[in-house]
């Protein structure tokens, strides 16, 4: 039926732009990530600074990193800015 056919086409429509979406947001996080990698390198004294911190959240390699440990990382959160201030990237995404 008509129906049945509009149904079929828009969720076929859905889950093409949900795909796009969901590859739009990997590649942004895959970006923000490389760049924040790209600064620590340029920055040795940086990169030892953070390692530090980490390392005192982060006392056995074993151990998961909980939502708790994050929100103690303020270092890491201050890198991770001041590369998004630096380069400010965007995806531009079409389906």
């Amino acid at each position: 039926t008509v129906l049945n056919e509009f149904l079929l086409h828009h969720t076929m429509l859905l889950k093409k732009l949900s795909c796009s979406y969901h590859i739009c947001v990997l590649l942004q996080t895959s970006f923000s990530f490389a760049n924040v990698m790209y600064y620590l390198a340029k920055n040795p004294d940086k990169q030892q600074k953070l390692f530090e911190e980490i390392q005192q959240y982060v006392t056995d390699k074993d151990q998961p990193v909980t939502s708790n440990i994050l929100n103690e990382l303020r270092y890491l959160k201050a890198c991770i800015k001041e590369s998004m201030r630096y380069h400010q990237n965007t995806v531009e995404c079409s389906s």
